[in-house]
């Protein structure tokens, strides 16, 4: 594997003291691996344009070639980059393989086209996506279902749309989604969202 730019520090402690508790089999700590470098690995295909079955193929080979290599890794601090470049790479592999099966022809893999993922900036994006769902987990029913409504279903939904799904007035939806709202900041502001 090539040489990495070195890693920023809080990446790089959290790399190697994963890295300790999985080589030295701490009880969960593969678990806590995923919780914490899973979302980054699935974003790399998804961003890529591959759908979630082909993204579970690129999670999956990315996490067999870890397990693979982990007593081999040199830097334990560089893990995060090189968990991201391992995705990179099953991604490309998983792009070739379809565009062969389809007799098309890949133009340029994702790193020769000059795109660069900061695998801090993706880890802190996987992070507060993960404090938005414990936040909106711990709304009351009745705002949760309707900020899902609003924000998280594919499609776009008119409010007389979300009124009927919710079995609401239209005129309701307006001040409810600014309480909820409100309500999910101050969860949010509770779990150290910046």
């Amino acid at each position: 594997m090539p040489a990495l730019e070195p890693p920023p520090p809080l990446l790089s402690k959290l790399g190697e003291r994963l890295l300790a508790d999985v080589r030295e089999d701490v009880p969960g700590a593969w678990e806590r691996m995923l919780d914490e470098f899973g979302e980054v690995v699935l974003a790399v295909p998804r961003r890529h344009g591959l759908g979630e079955a082909d993204a579970e193929d690129v999670f999956q080979a990315t996490w067999i070639a870890l397990h693979r290599s982990v007593g081999g890794i040199r830097d334990p601090g560089a893990l995060a980059a090189w968990i991201l470049t391992t995705a990179k790479r099953e991604t490309w592999r998983n792009l070739r393989r379809r565009a062969h099966l389809v007799g098309g022809r890949l133009e340029a893999c994702p790193d020769e086209a000059g795109e660069s993922e900061d695998p801090e900036q993706l880890l802190l994006a996987a992070e507060r996506g993960r404090l938005v769902r414990e936040g909106l987990a711990d709304l009351e029913q009745r705002c949760r279902e309707l900020l899902e409504q609003l924000f998280f279903k594919a499609g776009v939904a008119t409010y007389a749309d979300i009124a009927a799904a919710l079995q609401v007035p239209v005129g309701s939806i307006g001040p409810t989604r600014r309480r909820c709202l409100g309500r999910l900041a101050e969860q949010l502001e509770a779990r150290g969202f910046r």
